[in-house]
C-alpha cells in the first residue's frame, strides 16, 4: 500500500522532506519485490540503501560514487560526535562567501555599511534567535524591490509537488503548499 513517490535511480541519489515515523517502502521498478522498508527517525537524515548481492556489492564499493557517498556519511557522523547536532547542509559544504555574524545573545545587534550604486548604506542586524542564528533587518528592501520581486514570481507561482521531481514528482492532498524560485540572474535588482 501506500503512495507512490517516485524512482530513486541505481548509483544515485534522492532527497525528501519528511517528518518523525514517517515510513517508505521501497520496491523493485515495475515489480511488487520489497527491497527495504525505511521509518524516519528524529535525526538520521542520510540514508544508504546497499545491495544484498556481495558480488554485486564488492563492485560498487570499487566506483567513486560509493567512495564520495561512504566519505560524507563519515563527515555527517564526525560532526554528530562533535557538535551533537544533526548535518543538515550539503557535503562538501562550500567555503563560506560572506561574513557570519555573531548572535550571542536576543536582541544583541550589529551595524553594517556597504555601499550600493556609490551610495553608503547602514544596516542594523538583530538578533532573534541564537539557535538556529536568525537575524532581522529592518529596511533591508524597499517598497519597489518587493513589489519587483512579487512580479517575477507571479507567473511561476505552483502548486508544490511530492517525491523526486526528476523521476517525476506529483501533487498530493499532503502537501498544500504553493513555491515560485526565482535566481539572482534574472534581473539586476535580484
Amino acid at each position: 500500500e501506500g503512495q507512490y513517490n517516485g524512482i530513486i535511480p541505481s548509483m544515485g541519489r534522492s532527497m525528501i522532506n519528511t517528518y518523525n515515523t514517517h515510513a517508505f517502502i521501497l520496491y523493485k521498478r515495475g515489480t511488487k519485490d520489497l527491497v527495504d522498508r525505511i521509518t524516519m527517525v528524529k535525526d538520521k537524515n542520510f540514508i544508504i540503501l546497499q545491495p544484498d548481492d556481495e558480488d554485486y556489492m564488492s563492485e560498487v564499493r570499487e566506483t567513486e560514487f560509493y567512495k564520495e557517498v561512504m566519505q560524507e556519511q563519515a563527515y555527517i557522523d564526525a560532526y554528530k560526535e562533535k557538535t551533537g547536532l544533526p548535518w543538515l547542509s550539503y557535503y562538501p559544504r562550500p567555503v563560506p562567501m560572506l561574513h557570519m555574524w555573531s548572535a550571542d545573545s536576543i536582541g544583541q545587534e550589529h551595524l553594517v555599511e556597504i555601499t550600493e550604486n556609490g551610495h553608503p548604506i547602514q544596516l542594523t542586524l538583530k538578533v532573534i534567535s541564537v539557535k538556529p542564528r536568525v537575524f532581522y533587518i529592518a529596511g533591508l528592501l524597499v517598497p519597489n524591490e518587493i513589489d519587483h520581486i512579487i512580479s517575477l514570481s507571479k507567473d511561476k507561482v505552483h502548486r508544490s509537488a511530492v517525491g523526486n521531481a526528476k523521476h517525476g514528482g506529483f501533487l498530493t492532498q499532503t502537501r498544500t503548499s504553493k513555491t515560485a524560485w526565482i535566481t539572482r540572474h534574472e534581473s539586476p535588482t535580484m
